[in-house]
């Protein structure tokens, strides 16, 4: 949700500064909301300040006694950070797929403003086949899990290379195209591919750890949002960025190779299974905290 409004903010700025600042607010709301959602949680259901008291009370008296573990289940730093290589392999697909979406998306931006040949039905028509095609890549995705004809980390992988290597040639196509009507279509088939790829890869954290999810995925994405901050304002300084008519087949020849290696690497650091400091479904769940609810 935030990469998705910094980058409508970012399309409306008028000048440099202004996207700067964008960045830099953004690159700072990932640990903001880690912070709100440490302060904010609660240990459990029961404990929460957001139920009334009689909630309470039919929640305790239902459930029962809790033991307090919030002091003593501390998150497993050192398995997370040093012991799992597969979530620096994430954090490089993550900055490839933010990097290949972002063109994408202003590459779309583009050609409704300057390709004077492109309909106002095609671009109905070409958005109605990109939503329909992510909604039911999305089912299918649940149907394989929920079927077991995959395992989650198995559809995870498979999305993944579907998503970046459909996006990846998309793009190189696009910029092959030189700036015609078939350069919009090849962008709208690239935007349909990111949502692909966005069923694999981003989740796959869920799948690791459905514990540390959340802390694990403020970490990482803050991270990768450094790590692209710092790439917009060195392409700008080198007057490679923004995307413009003139630039439009370099930016995405560059971006499409580098979707396509990035994810490769994330591909190659392991499987997407849950990991052993993970403690999911791992006790009775009327006797310990909000750490080991099924």
């Amino acid at each position: 949700m935030f990469s998705f409004m910094m980058r409508f903010f970012i399309a409306a700025t008028r000048t440099l500064d202004d996207s700067k600042r964008i960045l830099i607010v953004f690159t700072f709301l990932s640990p903001l909301w880690a912070l709100a959602y440490l302060v904010l949680g609660a240990e459990g259901p029961d404990t929460s300040f957001l139920l009334s008291k009689p909630e309470h009370t039919h929640l305790a008296k239902h459930i029962g006694p809790r033991k307090k573990t919030r002091c003593s289940s501390k998150a497993p730093w050192k398995s997370i950070l040093f012991g799992t290589i597969l979530l620096y392999g994430w954090l490089i697909a993550d900055f490839g797929r933010e990097c290949s979406v972002t063109i994408i998306a202003d590459g779309f931006q583009l050609g409704l403003d300057k390709f004077t040949d492109i309909s106002v039905s095609g671009v109905s028509v070409g958005l109605c086949f990109a939503y329909i095609s992510i909604l039911g890549i999305s089912v299918l995705s649940d149907k394989l899990i929920i079927k077991e004809v995959l395992t989650p980390g198995q559809v995870r992988k498979i999305y993944s290379s579907v998503g970046c290597c459909g996006a990846s040639i998309s793009m190189i196509l696009a910029a092959y195209a030189n700036r015609t009507s078939s350069t919009f279509a090849f962008i709208i088939v690239g935007h349909v591919f990111s949502a692909v790829m966005a069923i694999g890869q981003p989740v796959a954290l869920f799948d690791i750890s459905p514990n540390y999810a959340a802390v694990i995925f403020a970490i990482f994405s803050f991270l990768r949002t450094v790590l692209f901050a710092s790439k917009v304002v060195i392409d700008v300084r080198l007057h490679i960025y923004p995307l413009t008519n003139d630039n439009l087949d370099v930016l995405f020849y560059r971006y499409g190779f580098l979707v396509f290696f990035t994810n490769l690497i994330f591909l190659l650091c392991g499987d997407i299974e849950r990991k052993p400091f993970d403690t999911y479904d791992t006790h009775d769940w009327t006797k310990e905290s909000i750490i080991s609810y099924p």
